[in-house]
């Protein structure tokens, strides 16, 4: 059989497809909840450096990866509302599907300390060896697009953690772990951890962008700098 035009152009296309797997943008979102504190928190790392994240003080944090149309998913009112975070998850699915968009991931914390995730039908799409969510007590761990292992190694460094110390010590020692698992197929280029405690009148904020070499020691260094610092 010969080869076509025809043939050359799914050749061309199989190739094209390789390729947007290898690019492949990954992320790793944390939430948890301090139920001695009452204090909620949410963690992010990503190959992109975007940070697709909504917080509003007194009602939840979140953040969100939608590849594109699904977009238009509107979490921010949702929480404003006072929704709870599966109500926020439940009403984000429903948006996505009336768009017919099954490309989505989504971590949410409320204050009321209840959590929840979302995975579209292809919130795992191709690009993405290590893939879903993880549950633990009053903790979930979700991304894609990250090396073997991460997203258990994330889970486990959570619950080594000191349930004493501070929500964003506990979180930034979890992103400490991902990082020493393998991170993502791409290197990381951003990352934050944002805390909302009900004793503060402001949000806990640090991020950092660049290269992944610098990020982890970047918030490190906001941290450790401030008057809300960790014991490493």
């Amino acid at each position: 059989m010969g080869w076509g035009k025809n043939s050359v152009t799914v050749l061309s296309i199989i190739f094209s497809l390789f390729a947007l797997a290898d690019e492949a943008r990954g992320t790793i979102y944390l939430a948890a909840h301090d139920p001695i504190t009452g204090s909620i928190g949410i963690a992010y790392s990503s190959s992109g450096g975007n940070f697709w994240q909504t917080r509003i003080k007194g009602r939840g944090l979140l953040g969100e990866q939608a590849y594109g149309l699904c977009r238009n998913a509107t979490p921010k009112a949702f929480l404003e509302n006072g929704d709870s975070a599966e109500l926020v998850a439940e009403k984000v699915q429903a948006q996505c599907d009336t768009v017919g968009w099954d490309q989505y991931r989504l971590a949410v914390v409320t204050t009321d300390g209840k959590l929840a995730g979302l995975i579209a039908k292809q919130g795992c799409h191709a690009g993405n060896p290590d893939c879903g969510m993880r549950w633990g007590d009053n903790f979930l761990i979700i991304g894609g697009g990250l090396t073997e292992g991460v997203l258990d190694a994330g889970l486990a460094a959570y619950e080594n953690t000191n349930p004493d110390d501070p929500l964003h010590c506990r979180l930034l020692k979890t992103l400490q772990a991902v990082y020493a698992a393998g991170g993502e197929k791409k290197d990381f280029r951003g990352a934050s951890i944002t805390v909302d405690d009900p004793g503060l009148a402001e949000l806990l904020h640090w991020e950092a962008r660049g290269h992944e070499a610098s990020l982890l020691s970047t918030l490190i260094d906001q941290i450790q700098t401030g008057s809300t610092t960790c014991a490493l």
